[in-house]
């Protein structure tokens, strides 16, 4: 398929037509070049190994920074527990909610929920009518 010049990448209209571009040449064989005959055979399950290992690393690695990271968290939640112990010991002042009280605040909130589903019954009823 021949293309009009002016339709190509202009990095390959200039290796194909500039004659002053510099760019690295291919041999004209590559192809049976990169074919032939490796120079030392490839170690397929050595290479295996080696990026298991390299993974394995990497893992302990990231294990390591979130057991540090974990530790840090650890750290501070006692130190804010405790502070929150200290000030409690200060005599300071704390809020005691009466028995049933989120009994009571569940009921409101179901009643909520029903008088709402009622309007909306009520809404799709007024536009089926219509």
């Amino acid at each position: 398929v021949t293309l009009d010049p002016s339709l190509m990448d202009s990095e390959l209209r200039r290796a194909l037509f500039d004659e002053a571009a510099e760019f690295e040449e291919i041999a004209d064989d590559f192809v049976l070049e990169a074919g032939g005959e490796a120079e030392e055979e490839f170690d397929y399950e050595a290479h295996v190994a080696k990026l298991l290992a390299e993974a394995s690393m990497e893992d302990e690695e990231d294990a390591e920074e979130e057991d540090a990271e974990e530790e840090e968290v650890d750290e501070a939640f006692e130190a804010a527990l405790a502070e929150y112990d200290d000030e409690e010991e200060e005599g300071e002042a704390r809020i005691e909610l009466e028995e049933g009280f989120f009994d009571e605040m569940l009921e409101e909130s179901l009643r909520r929920d029903e008088v709402i589903e009622a309007e909306r019954a009520d809404e799709a009823t007024k536009r089926r009518v219509l």
